[in-house]
C-alpha cells in the first residue's frame, strides 16, 4: 500500500531576500532536518535566484523543486503564492506569504513583533510592512512563535489569533558547531575583549556598548557581523576606541565560535528580541553573557546570564566587574553551557512536524 505523506512545501522568500541572515539560517537548519523525517514529503517553491543565499543550496539539497511565476525580489515578501498547488497540502512561507487557496493549509512563523512596536522601521515601511504580515497572519491556519514572548506580542497586537488558529511556540535550536566549542580558550594573542554580535540599529544600543568599552580601558571590543560599518560609525569608534576596536563583518561559523571562546564577555544590550539567538550561542561557547532584562531574553537566557535593568554605561561596567569575580564567573560559563544544550534544531523541527501532522489531521 502506498505511504501517507503529509506534504509540506516552502517557498523561498527569505533566501531571495537575504544573502545571509538569522531568518534563512532558521529554515536552513529546520528542512535539513525535517527532510529527513520519513512522515514528510517536503517540497521547495522556487521564484528568482535564492542559490545566491550562502544556506539555499544545503537546505535544498535532496529536496523536489517547483516553480513559480517569478517576481522581482523586492516584490516577492508582498505577493501570495502564484502557483496553483495540490489540494490538502501545507504551505510554509518563509516570510509572511500566504496560499490563497481555501484547500491548502497556511503556516507562519513570526520571529518578532518589532515593526508593530515602531522599533525597527517606521513611515511608508512600516505601513507597508504591517499591512502585508497582517494579510498573511490572518490567512494563516497555524502560526508558529519563537519565544513565548513573541507569542504574548501576537496576541496584544492581534488578538483574534486566539481563536480559530494554532499559535504554537518552538524555540530557536543552536548549531552543534557552538556546542562543540573549545573545553578552554586558547591563550590570547593580544589583549581581552568584549565581544558584540550582530546587527547595530537604534534600539540594539550598540553605541552604549561602545561607551560601556570606553570605560573599561584594560579591554579592546570585536564586533561581529551586522553588515559592514557605515562611516558614522567608523567615526564614532575611531573617535572613542582608537586602536582599541576590531571588526568582523562576514565572519565563518567555527571562526564566530573562537571568538565567543575568547571573549571576556558578550555584551548583548539591544531593547527588544523575538528570541536572541546569539545568548545561547554564547552559553554553548562558554562565554559568559551582559544583556538587558526584557522581552525574550529573560525566557531564552533561562537564568544563565547576567541581565541589567538599563545599558547605560554605568550598569555594563558595573556588570563587567562583576565577572570579574572568579567563582561567580564560572557558576554562570556552568549554568550557561547546561542551558544551552537544551536548544537543539533536532527538537525544534520535532516539534515543527507534529504542528504540521496535527494540523494536517484537524483539516481531514
Amino acid at each position: 500500500m502506498e505511504r501517507s505523506f503529509c506534504r509540506v512545501i516552502y517557498d523561498t522568500c527569505i533566501f531571495n531576500v537575504q544573502k545571509v541572515g538569522g531568518i534563512s539560517v532558521v529554515f536552513c537548519e529546520l528542512i535539513n532536518r525535517l527532510k529527513q523525517d520519513n512522515r514528510l514529503s517536503i517540497n521547495f517553491l522556487i521564484n528568482g535566484a535564492p542559490w545566491k543565499n550562502l544556506f539555499f543550496s544545503d537546505a535544498s539539497a535532496g529536496v523536489t523543486e517547483l516553480s513559480e511565476f517569478p517576481v522581482t525580489t523586492v516584490l516577492l515578501p508582498f505577493f501570495p503564492l502564484l502557483k496553483l498547488l495540490p489540494s490538502n497540502v501545507i504551505f510554509h512561507s518563509t516570510y509572511q506569504r500566504y496560499c490563497l487557496q481555501s484547500n491548502v493549509l497556511n503556516v507562519l512563523t513570526i520571529h518578532d513583533l518589532g515593526y508593530e512596536k515602531g522599533i525597527m522601521r517606521r513611515g511608508i515601511k512600516r505601513r507597508i510592512h504591517l499591512l502585508f504580515k497582517g494579510i498573511a497572519i490572518k490567512r494563516a491556519h497555524a502560526i508558529v512563535c519563537v519565544s513565548a514572548n513573541t507569542k504574548k506580542d501576537l496576541i496584544k497586537f492581534y488578538p483574534y489569533c486566539r481563536f480559530g488558529k494554532e499559535v504554537r511556540v518552538i524555540h530557536n535550536g543552536v548549531h552543534k558547531i557552538f556546542l562543540n566549542a573549545r573545553s578552554s580558550p586558547t591563550v590570547l594573542i593580544g589583549r581581552p575583549y568584549l565581544l558584540y554580535v550582530g546587527a547595530r540599529f537604534g534600539y540594539k544600543n550598540f553605541k552604549n556598548a561602545v561607551l560601556a568599552a570606553v570605560d573599561v580601558p584594560d579591554f579592546d571590543l570585536r564586533i561581529c557581523g551586522g553588515g559592514h560599518l557605515t562611516s558614522a560609525e567608523l567615526r564614532y569608534l575611531e573617535r572613542l576606541l582608537p586602536g582599541r576596536f576590531f571588526f568582523y563583518p562576514d565572519i565563518a561559523t567555527d571562526a564566530l565560535r573562537d571568538m565567543y571562546s575568547d571573549a571576556f564577555c558578550l555584551l548583548y544590550l539591544s531593547d527588544y528580541e523575538g528570541f536572541g539567538i546569539p545568548i545561547l550561542e554564547a552559553m554553548a561557547c562558554k562565554c559568559p553573557v551582559i544583556a538587558l532584562n526584557n522581552s525574550s531574553i529573560p525566557e531564552i537566557s533561562g537564568g544563565a546570564a547576567l541581565l541589567i535593568d538599563d545599558s547605560t554605561p554605568v550598569a555594563v561596567k558595573k556588570a563587567i566587574s562583576l565577572l570579574d569575580n572568579d567563582d561567580y564567573r564560572q557558576g554562570l560559563i556552568n549554568k550557561g553551557l547546561a542551558h544551552a544544550r537544551k536548544f537543539t534544531w533536532e527538537k525544534a523541527a520535532s516539534e515543527m512536524a507534529d504542528l504540521y501532522l496535527y494540523l494536517k489531521q484537524q483539516h481531514k
